[in-house]
């Protein structure tokens, strides 16, 4: 029987090696050494290939473990998105001391006589009261136009896309303390973001509907 010697190179079957200590000489001398041995630097057996190979596998270990723990914190020192010091300021806002019915009646009748026009009413307050969820006093949107500020605007295609911001709304709600809140979007903080022309435009608007909550509010002014 012939067999091959594990990691030598041979060029042929080796016979079993003799049983006298000659022959076993001859044979171990017909082996050669493979090539892994012949130019590798690293044996996996000696004594300080494994250590260094302990070495080795612990500072991957490491390295791994310093990698896991440091990622959460890199995520947590990167930059937070910005938030505004005051959350409410996209919106203005003022404070009725009336009722809601005639808070909503008479601004109803202000808007109209300054010029106003009235396109919808959306009573969001009735709809959540069907969904039992009542709101004190209630929630009603006015929509409205002022017609001769946004006119030019729609003529001209490169500003016909301030339509997306059309129409003026104002929104009239209560709260639990009993206040009635008249509130809108707030023009002045906006203007800036926008073309010029757009924004003169949504700052002559805006100045009009303040007028004219500034009439209802001195109307019902206890």
């Amino acid at each position: 029987m012939k067999i091959r010697r594990p990691g030598a190179r041979v060029n042929r079957l080796l016979p079993i090696p003799s049983a006298s200590p000659s022959g076993r000489a001859l044979e171990m001398s017909r082996i050669k050494p493979g090539p892994a041995y012949q130019h590798s630097h690293f044996n996996p057996l000696e004594p300080d290939s494994m250590t260094r190979r302990r070495s080795l596998n612990t500072f991957l270990l490491a390295a791994l473990a310093g990698l896991i723990h440091l990622a959460p914190v890199r995520a947590a020192e990167g930059p937070a998105a910005p938030s505004p010091a005051n959350p409410r300021a996209i919106v203005a806002e003022d404070a009725v001391q009336a009722g809601f019915a005639d808070t909503l009646k008479a601004l109803k009748e202000q808007l109209a006589a300054d010029g106003w026009n009235l396109v919808a009413e959306i009573d969001l307050g009735s709809r959540l009261a069907k969904k039992n969820v009542p709101l004190p006093g209630g929630l009603v949107i006015l929509e409205m136009t002022s017609g001769g500020n946004t006119i030019p605007l729609l003529k001209n295609e490169e500003t016909r896309y301030v339509s997306a911001l059309m129409p003026c709304s104002v929104s009239v709600y209560g709260l639990a303390d009993g206040r009635i809140m008249i509130s809108r979007m707030n023009a002045s903080a906006m203007a800036p973001m926008l073309d010029p022309r757009i924004a003169d435009a949504l700052r002559k608007s805006s100045a009009q509907l303040d007028a004219s909550i500034a009439r209802v509010k001195a109307k019902l002014a206890p």
